[in-house]
C-alpha cells in the first residue's frame, strides 16, 4: 500500500518523505516506484530515511541519514522541504516506526512532537505504520485523525477503520493500468 501512496502522490508532482520498514532501503523503493513515473520524478520529489552507518562513503541525492540519536533533529521537517523544493504540496510522510523504533528505542514518539507539529502546520500528510507489536501503535491511535488496520484472514487482504469506524472491506490491487489501483470490495 505504501509503494501506490508514493507512485500516486509522485506521479502529481508532490513530494514523499519515507522512512522505510527494517528491511527496505532507498534502492528497494527506487527499483519499485521507478519504472511507473516519468523519468527523474522519483529523484526529485522523493526523499528516503535511512540509518547512517559507520564508514558509509556512498552519498545517494534521495537519502537522509537518520544518525540515531535525537528524532527531531533527524526528522526535522524544514530539511525535507529543503531537500525536495520543486516538489508540489501536500507532501506525504510514510514513516514505519518499526524502523524508527529500532534506531531511537521505544519512546520515539515522545520525541517527535515537532516533527508532527511541522507537517500539521504545513497540512502535509502524515501516514504512520505500525504491526501489533510496535510500541507506539497505542499512542498514534490517540493523536491520530484516522485508524485504519490492514490485515491478512484466510488469504485476503482485508481492510477497516477503527477511527473512524467502518465496515470490513477486502483490498485488491488493479495493475491493469500499469500502477496499482487499490479496489475495495465490503466484506459482507
Amino acid at each position: 500500500m505504501p509503494i501506490a501512496l508514493i507512485e500516486s502522490l509522485d506521479r502529481e508532482g508532490r513530494g514523499v518523505a519515507h522512512v522505510p520498514p527494517r528491511k527496505g532501503s532507498a534502492e528497494f523503493l527506487r527499483e519499485l516506484v521507478s519504472p511507473h513515473l516519468p523519468p527523474g520524478a522519483f529523484d526529485g520529489n522523493v526523499r528516503v530515511f535511512e540509518t547512517a552507518t559507520l564508514g558509509s562513503a556512498e552519498v545517494s541525492r534521495i537519502v537522509l541519514h537518520m544518525e540515531g540519536t535525537n528524532v527531531e533533529a533527524d526528522l526535522k521537517w524544514s530539511n525535507v522541504e529543503y531537500q525536495i523544493p520543486k516538489a508540489d504540496r501536500p507532501f506525504l510522510a510514510l514513516l514505519a516506526f518499526d524502523t524508527l523504533e529500532s534506531v531511537y528505542g521505544d519512546k520515539v514518539i515522545e520525541g517527535m512532537t515537532s516533527v508532527f507539529s511541522a507537517a500539521r502546520r504545513a497540512k502535509d500528510v502524515l501516514v504512520g505504520f505500525v504491526t501489533p507489536g510496535t510500541a507506539s501503535a497505542a499512542k498514534l491511535e490517540n493523536i491520530a485523525h484516522i485508524v485504519l488496520h490492514v490485515e491478512s484472514v484466510n488469504g485476503s487482504v482485508v481492510v477497516y477503520g477503527q477511527k473512524p469506524y467502518t465496515a470490513l472491506f477486502n483490498l485488491s490491487w488493479d495493475w491493469s493500468g500499469g500502477v496499482p489501483k487499490a479496489q475495495l470490495r465490503p466484506v459482507v
